[in-house]
């Protein structure tokens, strides 16, 4: 979690909509054809993330069990690296949402992943939870994807969520939001009372809200 870069951004989203961009930052030990594949083949998603449906190619639309829905909007070289982008829905919710994962040559022969995660603002959710309301999901997938890569994936994650693990892993991404949150500008009053609810959220509950909008 302390590797993880974590940044927040508001801007201007779909027909001028305010919105939020969140964006996470990490190099995993792996080549970027490696992760490409970790990221777009149905059997590795599986492995790592949750069962996916539908047709993942440009164009195409898909289902992450249990989570999002969405349609691949690009899928292509990007530089030296790859990018895939997609939007990110949650049941009927009519927002803009969208995900951009970018992949990166790393120095080492490894891979700088960045994702960024564009969204409709939610007031009520941005007041209560500030950007951890969506980016504790992200550090935990990112974490996911480590895992499976390195070939340590977490075998049993039901009981891996309620873990000394987990709760610390937890802890650690909600303070890592709570500093992107400050760096945006929050004042204090915003700032103590998202990341306390954040807390009290993710650590009882160990799932995100239902709507994880930015």
């Amino acid at each position: 979690m302390e590797r993880i870069g974590r940044e927040v951004v508001s801007c201007a989203v779909g027909d001028g909509e305010e919105g939020r961009r969140l964006t996470v930052r990490a190099e995993v030990a792996a080549p970027v054809e490696r992760v490409l594949r970790a990221c777009a083949e149905p059997e590795e998603l599986a492995a790592w993330l949750a069962p996916v449906a539908g047709e993942l190619r440009e164009g195409g639309d898909f289902a992450v069990e249990g989570n999002a829905h969405g349609t691949v909007l690009a899928c292509g070289p990007d530089g030296d690296g790859r990018l895939i982008r997609l939007t990110w829905l949650y049941g009927e919710q009519a927002v803009t949402s969208e995900l951009t994962v970018r992949l990166a040559p790393a120095a080492d022969g490894g891979t700088q992943v960045t994702l960024d995660h564009l969204a409709t603002h939610d007031p009520e959710n941005w007041d209560d939870f500030g950007p951890a309301a969506a980016g504790v999901g992200w550090d935990l997938i990112l974490l996911g994807l480590t895992l499976h890569l390195r070939g340590e994936p977490v075998t049993d994650p039901e009981t891996w969520q309620t873990s000394a693990e987990a709760t610390a892993v937890k802890r650690a991404s909600v303070l890592g939001w709570a500093a992107a949150l400050a760096e945006w500008g929050a004042g204090e009053e915003h700032l103590i009372h998202a990341t306390n609810n954040s807390l009290g959220f993710y650590l009882s509950a160990g799932a995100p809200p239902a709507e994880a909008d930015a």
